[in-house]
């Protein structure tokens, strides 16, 4: 898998527990469906 984006303070639905919203890095991976059956197939 490699590495496909990177979403700099991502909202998340909770919050901190002063109220605040949380802020969050979410990465994002990704894989190609021939990349994954050849790695299966090993």
């Amino acid at each position: 898998m490699r590495r496909e984006g990177v979403f700099l303070e991502f909202i998340s639905f909770v919050n901190n527990p002063d109220g605040t919203p949380r802020y969050e890095n979410t990465v994002q991976y990704a894989i190609l469906k021939k990349e994954w059956d050849h790695r299966q197939s090993d």
